[in-house]
């Protein structure tokens, strides 16, 4: 006999998350610690003064303490549960947090609270009651404010039913950790095409050079008459000749709107304090370079969410190829592709990208030639005097662009 598996039911039972501090095993509530203080003073009272009546009071009392820790612990025990596939988020935006729990005990479980706490996040559910192996998914809308690597510590399983004076507490997922992308702002593609155009054609020969290079390259799609202001080049002919009308060739440029992108924002070591002369001096300048720091940081952060828009934006254009260069240490180049692992790797290395010192493009590039990809190149840098080395490295007029001032068809995450 074939079994169906049995299909997780979605609860939302978000509650605010506790404060408690222990990860795991018993924990006393304030409830549970007056009780036994209660228990503690009866009991005393009973037999100082001889009053059977308060023994079996105090007595009565302390079972039901030990009741409450014995069926929470019960309870927790038999709790399954783990985290829903979750590789990416993305930084400022909601993201949907998911758990899914079980039981095996042969009765239903009450009270179950479940709690997933980090650096950037703290949701928790109240459970009224579990059916026995009955999947359940624990669903909650959280968001991350901060790019890379986050990690995600243990989902806990906390239980005080039935009389919330002890609390038994058990992880139920092992750590494990997400990757959080930079935030996006919004490109105006038409402005920018634009404007890359008119920065990517130099001096109007590397352009001239470039056009024909692609033609070269293009696929030949048919064969149309000619009109007024084709190209003499593009004639064709022997079919002219044959048809004894001029015809002329069309051209297929399936990656017309390729893109390289090159992200040189580095940040220069600040040695302003090491250089002080006294001590008042010297805190002083700590302070200057803490705050210089702070600013360097808070701009390498504008200038990745900048690249990561533009890198984001491309992407989701149709037959469209984009590349990225890194210069940082180590370099990273990425050449322009189409796939969606690339996609996924670019969308990586950015969430991951630390700042470090300046590079220079010849030792970015580390001996590569890229001088016959032809390509539009982008250049996202603080460094705007680097426009002529970028230049010699790739062979071609590159467009510049950075945050101060900031790009017209860019607007930040935090004016959408």
């Amino acid at each position: 006999m074939n079994v169906e598996p049995a299909v997780a039911e979605r609860h939302s039972y978000a509650v605010e998350p506790s404060q408690l501090s222990d990860p795991a095993g018993t924990s006393w509530p304030i409830e549970g610690r007056l009780w036994v203080l209660a228990t503690i003073a009866l009991l005393f009272s009973g037999w100082y003064k001889g009053i059977n009546l308060l023994l079996l009071l105090a007595h009565l009392m302390l079972g039901l303490w030990l009741v409450n820790g014995v069926v929470a612990r019960r309870a927790v025990s038999f709790v399954r549960g783990q985290r829903r596939a979750m590789p990416w988020v993305r930084a400022g935006e909601p993201a949907l947090w998911e758990i899914e729990i079980v039981h095996h005990a042969p009765r239903e479980i009450r009270g179950l609270i479940v709690e997933d706490r980090g650096d950037q996040h703290a949701v928790a559910w109240l459970i009224p009651e579990i059916p026995p192996a009955a999947p359940m998914v624990l669903y909650q809308m959280v968001r991350l404010r901060r790019r890379g690597r986050y990690l995600l510590p243990p989902v806990r399983a906390c239980c005080r039913w039935p009389f919330g004076l002890v609390q038994q507490t058990r992880k139920l997922t092992p750590p494990s950790e997400c990757l959080v992308l930079p935030r996006l702002g919004r490109i105006d593609l038409m402005m920018m095409r634009s404007w890359l155009q008119r920065h990517t054609r130099g001096d109007g020969r590397a352009h001239q050079w470039a056009r024909q290079v692609a033609e070269q390259e293009a696929q030949l799609r048919s064969l149309r008459p000619y009109r007024s202001g084709d190209s003499p080049r593009w004639v064709h002919w022997k079919t002219s000749a044959r048809r004894n009308e001029l015809m002329v060739r069309e051209f297929e440029h399936p990656h017309s709107s390729d893109l390289l992108i090159v992200f040189d924002w580095s940040i220069a070591p600040d040695s302003s304090a090491a250089s002080s002369g006294s001590a008042a001096s010297s805190g002083s300048a700590t302070s200057e370079s803490f705050t210089a720091s702070r600013s360097s940081a808070a701009k390498f952060e504008q200038a990745v969410e900048l690249t990561a828009t533009v890198v984001d934006t491309w992407c989701h254009l149709p037959n469209v190829r984009v590349g990225l260069i890194l210069a940082m240490r180590p370099p990273v180049v990425l050449l322009p592709n189409s796939l969606a692992e690339h996609r996924e790797q670019l969308a990586r290395v950015l969430a991951l990208v630390e700042p470090t010192e300046p590079v220079e493009p010849r030792d970015c590039l580390q001996g590569q030639s890229l001088k016959a990809l032809q390509v539009p190149v982008l250049l996202l840098t603080n460094r705007p005097q680097q426009r002529q080395a970028w230049s010699q490295a790739l062979g071609r007029a590159i467009a510049v662009a950075g945050l101060d001032p900031r790009p017209a068809w860019y607007t930040p995450p935090s004016e959408r």
